[in-house]
């Protein structure tokens, strides 16, 4: 029994130590291939990526804008390093641009770059008075002022005029006294769109330092509409309806008005009595 024992233990350090000789070739292997990775991303990053350059730049864009216009918004030369780039930056050095409502920029390995920009939908045409001239400047439904009017689709579209302030400047927000009458006419023209599409303009009667009453005229018509300090969608559908029989019975006239500051509606002289 003694030799048949002594048989086996032999065979099991044997069996012990060619276990243990392929575990050391397995870690020896595990430590060698690590070693070569190591090197690898030591080389990539220290000889091969800082001279990764960017070959391809893909643009679209809603805006009218050259590419050499967009790079030069963006920050960037016609020889830039991929992993140089912060797409962030570029995102918001392009949105510093005031018709620029939103950007996006991907970097797509190993030499593409992506940029795609959305421009600002004007909501109304803002009259500026300047030298004893008015320059108009489009704005959107966050009143930011973004751009000077140009060409004929640059009117269709509500014109604001008529109050006189210095502080309206392109990339700047409209006067904070102009809010609500901003939040009225997104609000119009998100619920019924053709009764946005028929203010034609709306003028700003001073009645305070900051406060302000709204003559508001209506495509076709010439009668005036005087409103309070607000815009709403029952006042615009009521009044197309008596502009339409002043229409039809020859009383439609740049020198009458309806008010509807009050409970009751009141056809009038510009200034004078109701009829």
């Amino acid at each position: 029994m003694s030799e048949v024992y002594l048989f086996k233990s032999f065979g099991q350090d044997k069996k012990k130590v060619a276990d243990n000789k392929r575990l050391n070739k397995i870690l020896w292997t595990i430590i060698i291939i690590l070693i070569i990775v190591i090197i690898v991303e030591v080389v990539f990053q220290f000889l091969v990526a800082p001279n990764i350059r960017i070959e391809n730049i893909f643009i679209e864009s809603e805006l009218n804008l050259s590419k050499d216009e967009v790079l030069d918004l963006a920050g960037l030369t016609k020889s830039e390093y991929y992993f140089a780039l912060n797409a962030q930056e570029i995102c918001d050095n392009l949105e510093k641009y005031p018709p620029v409502a939103l950007a996006r920029v991907e970097k797509h390995f190993p030499s593409t770059l992506k940029i795609k920009l959305w421009e600002r939908k004007p909501l109304g045409c803002y009259l500026f008075k300047q030298d004893k001239r008015h320059i108009p400047l489009l704005f959107d439904e966050k009143g930011m002022v973004f751009k000077i009017a140009q060409g004929e689709l640059s009117w269709d579209m509500p014109v604001i005029s008529g109050l006189k302030t210095q502080e309206v400047r392109i990339g700047k927000y409209l006067p904070d006294n102009l809010v609500n009458l901003v939040a009225d006419l997104q609000r119009l023209r998100e619920a019924n769109s053709p009764l946005f599409d028929v203010l034609s303009e709306v003028e700003l009667i001073p009645v305070s330092q900051r406060d302000f009453e709204l003559a508001v005229y209506l495509i076709p018509y010439r009668t005036r509409l005087r409103l309070g300090d607000r815009i709403n969608s029952g006042d615009i559908k009521y009044a197309l309806m008596m502009l339409d029989v002043l229409s039809q019975k020859g009383m439609d006239s740049p020198e009458h008005e309806i008010d509807f500051r009050t409970k009751e509606v009141v056809y009038r002289s510009k200034g004078g009595e109701g009829e």
